[in-house]
């Protein structure tokens, strides 16, 4: 794989970890101050529809670091990404492309579960921001091109 790609997946990695480590001093910085009821589901729309206990706001980042492993091993291992273009019979500018992907994936789902986190410790503190239907359709919408996006680049690649 080109250095390039390698030196930018490392940077992308790094500069993740990074706002999860800031996502996770934010809410232990204000955890005392938080409500005791947080919100753990939203609708379609942004708006809460199910609480739970103060504890919950870890869940996202926790979930959102958990993902971050997993994907970082399936990504080590791009036999199991199955994409059209890619068999038994894969280029190395396949593997690289899905490998690439995978990177993206892994960061994107970190970063969007990190700033929704900061997003909701925000507004628990009394604040306001509501990104109603837009939060959905930005979280959707990212990897709907992402993976649209690779999908093509690993077809013309074959």
């Amino acid at each position: 794989m080109n250095n390039h790609y390698i030196k930018w997946k490392q940077a992308f990695n790094v500069i993740s970890l990074m706002v999860w480590s800031v996502c996770i001093t934010a809410i232990i910085a204000n955890y005392q101050a938080l409500p005791d009821q947080v919100p753990s589901h939203y609708n379609v729309f942004g708006k809460a529809d199910a609480w739970a206990q103060k504890w919950f706001i870890f869940f996202m980042p926790i979930l959102g670091l958990a993902l971050w492993i997993f994907l970082h091993q399936l990504e080590k291992h791009p036999k199991y990404f199955h994409m059209p273009g890619f068999g038994p019979k894969a280029n190395e500018v396949q593997v690289a492309n899905v490998q690439l992907m995978g990177n993206i994936i892994k960061n994107e789902t970190l970063l969007l579960l990190s700033a929704f986190s900061l997003k909701d410790t925000y507004v628990l503190l009394g604040n306001r921001l509501s990104l109603g239907i837009w939060e959905i359709i930005i979280f959707l919408g990212v990897y709907v091109i992402t993976i649209v996006f690779f999908v093509i680049r690993n077809v013309r690649l074959r």
